[in-house]
């Protein structure tokens, strides 16, 4: 099947381009001549761009909660193999399951869904100061559907989400842009 590709800006026509040479790309005025061109052109094997989760597949679970070197981590209700699931952490990184001020990232660890929405308004005033992580067993009940609107209840959105090991996976959350 061919692709087509009309107008654009430049630049991401170019990255477009690296990415998937095969296609062709015309302005509006030459659209009829780019498809005709395009059909007529079928390469034999087309180009396959890598998933874009591939590029995901190297990350440490410190990279992809944003764990950089020296930052210290807030554990909330951490399971007992904590340091397992988080694995290694960047020089100078830490974590601390009682933290005496706010760190930058917060990992929140949930073990059931009541408890989670008997303790989201607490965790809402917390996001303000960290990058809220809410992090789920996988299996166990608490779902993403679940964690959304029971934290957009109370001001949260979710941004990114990650699978921090193959029994864990993790949200991020912030406050509302009206509510800041």
């Amino acid at each position: 099947m061919p692709i087509l590709f009309v107008d654009g800006v430049k630049e991401r026509v170019e990255a477009i381009r690296k990415l998937l040479p095969d296609a062709e790309f015309a302005p509006r005025t030459r659209l009829r001549s780019a498809l005709r061109k395009a059909l007529a052109n079928l390469p034999a094997s087309p180009a396959v761009p890598a998933q874009m989760m591939e590029r995901y597949k190297a990350r440490t679970t410190a990279q992809k909660l944003g764990i950089g070197e020296g930052v210290t981590v807030a554990l909330v209700d951490p399971p007992r193999n904590y340091a397992n699931a988080i694995g290694g952490l960047p020089a100078g990184a830490a974590l601390a399951e009682s933290p005496a001020a706010a760190c930058p990232v917060t990992l929140w660890f949930v073990h059931d869904a009541a408890a989670c929405a008997e303790m989201l308004p607490a965790m809402r005033k917390l996001a303000a100061r960290t990058k809220l992580w809410i992090a789920w067993r996988k299996g166990s009940g608490v779902t993403q559907q679940f964690l959304r609107e029971s934290a957009a209840a109370v001001g949260l959105v979710d941004y990114k989400i990650c699978s921090v090991n193959a029994t864990w996976s993790a949200m991020l959350f912030g406050r509302k842009k009206a509510d800041r």
